[in-house]
């Protein structure tokens, strides 16, 4: 028997329809392909890439801590410090004080340069963010923007309300002090004294009086610089305290709403991402 008739009719017909199948395939891929996108400039999603908020908003979020810091222990804390420093080490040197109470530095939370630092910081954050996503899709991010200043303010009032800068111990030596330095005033004062007798010297009384004084005061005034600058130390350990605390405030009042508002964004980049993939392995022969 002779070949089927209309065989090389069926062969065509089938290969048309494998290309009108492919015609189909790749008609529908370019339709999913056009909704995708136009999803996505809707949302503001121009192309896959995020934002890359969460390096840019850690990179921000340290020094605007610090700041806060800085604002709640500033010059005013460190001379407050100072001086209980400084009163604590003259009582701890002094024989009549039984026991010192202790030494504790009420911080006030006063927000000024620190504060306007950390606003401009984060604001230039939502502006680059308001730029990546295009300004009809910033809506939510313009919303955090608008309550920037009273967040970064409630942040720091927050941080410091109750803070304290506890000084510790004081160091045993001004203690050992409240003994030598009488023994070592009235010791150089009788040498001063023999010493003027020895030379025949017209007051030598006089002179063994002020010596000894001379001698009580520079102690006084050793023990009392040590004093400041243990007060100032206690202030600059409290200080990386404030701004862990500060940077937690920071998070929860502005960076979870900036999330928040890019949330959506980032859910539709991850499926447009997922999708990008699943068109390159249908385009694949």
């Amino acid at each position: 028997l002779g070949p089927p008739v209309g065989i090389d009719e069926f062969i065509d017909a089938m290969r048309s329809l494998g290309d009108a199948k492919t015609v189909v395939e790749r008609r529908l891929i370019s339709d999913l392909d056009d909704a995708a996108r136009m999803i996505g400039r809707t949302a503001g999603v121009a192309d896959t890439s995020g934002t890359g908020f969460t390096g840019r908003w850690q990179s921000t979020l340290e020094p605007a801590s610090v700041s806060l810091a800085v604002d709640l222990l500033g010059d005013e804390t460190v001379r407050e410090a100072g001086r209980i420093g400084a009163r604590t080490a003259r009582l701890s040197a002094s024989l009549r004080t039984k026991s010192v109470p202790e030494p504790v530095v009420e911080v006030s939370a006063a927000p000024s340069s620190g504060a306007r630092s950390a606003i401009d910081r984060i604001d230039r954050l939502i502006a680059d963010l308001i730029e990546t996503v295009g300004v009809a899709n910033a809506g939510p991010l313009r919303s955090v923007r608008h309550g920037l200043e009273a967040e970064v303010r409630a942040a720091t009032v927050s941080t410091g309300v109750s803070a304290t800068v506890v000084l510790g111990d004081p160091p045993g030596w001004w203690r050992t002090m409240s003994y030598i330095r009488p023994l070592a005033a009235i010791g150089t004062g009788v040498a001063a004294g023999w010493v003027a007798t020895e030379l025949d010297a017209p007051v030598p009384p006089v002179l063994a009086l002020v010596v000894a004084l001379v001698v009580w005061i520079g102690i006084g005034s050793i023990v009392s610089r040590s004093g400041r600058r243990w007060g100032a130390a206690a202030v600059t350990q409290k200080q990386a305290e404030l701004a862990v605390a500060a940077g937690r405030e920071l998070d929860r009042r502005i960076g979870r709403p900036l999330r928040d508002a890019l949330r959506v964004r980032a859910s539709l980049g991850a499926a447009l991402t997922e999708f990008d993939m699943v068109r390159s392995a249908l385009d694949q022969p």
